[in-house]
């Protein structure tokens, strides 16, 4: 529960505080996920880019990962939920891009600080037309975490929109962080928010 909870608070708070593939041809939702999770796990122990010295160059490599694989666009349309209707398309389109780039850069930190050589499990693969999710569990010595991977087929490539850990939602998550701010103060505030700490991760190495 511990390792759960830190999850889901060090995205948030990352969030709201301050290698090259190629393809064939699409995959299979569970074998994107799987190729996704081998990629960051065979960055994590390479023993070429073990130690403190090669922290940015793992970092770098996870973030493109991130980058490949995952609908930052349709995320950031879940977590402002019915605050969407309401941006003009100017708001929209910055809101998106702060999103991707501060997204990118806490979850490929997270994964950085806590996925390294794990044993995954894919027991289960739910697929509906052009959405699907994928469930993996991660097996520790003293623990199972669930990890639910929501994904959306995107012209011939499935890309995830949400990932849910135990059943919580990441994307929900910042859908009740945004909310909070933006029914306290406004979604200009949410947005200034946004953008200092999108100026402080471009100022860190």
């Amino acid at each position: 529960m511990k390792m759960r909870l830190m999850i889901l608070a060090v995205l948030v708070v990352f969030f709201m505080c301050g290698a090259i593939r190629s393809r064939a041809g699409a995959e299979e939702p569970t074998e994107r996920i799987r190729a996704m999770l081998e990629e960051i796990m065979t960055i994590q122990t390479d023993p070429q880019l073990e130690g403190s010295e090669h922290r940015e160059e793992r970092r770098a490599a996870i973030k493109q990962i991130i980058g490949e694989n995952i609908d930052f666009d349709a995320m950031a349309q879940i977590a402002l939920d019915k605050q969407w209707r309401n941006l003009s398309l100017a708001q929209r389109n910055e809101f998106k891009q702060i999103f991707r780039d501060l997204f990118q850069d806490s979850y490929s930190r997270l994964v950085l600080n806590f996925i390294k050589r794990e044993k995954v499990l894919y027991p289960k693969e739910d697929v509906r037309r052009d959405s699907a999710t994928v469930s993996t569990v991660i097996v520790r010595a003293n623990d199972e975490i669930t990890v639910d991977y929501s994904l959306s087929k995107r012209a011939t490539d499935w890309l995830v929109d949400d990932v849910k850990v135990d059943g919580v939602s990441i994307a929900g998550n910042y859908r009740n962080a945004f909310d909070r701010v933006i029914k306290k103060e406004s979604f200009e505030a949410l947005l200034n928010r946004m953008r200092l700490q999108q100026k402080a991760i471009a100022k860190s190495p």
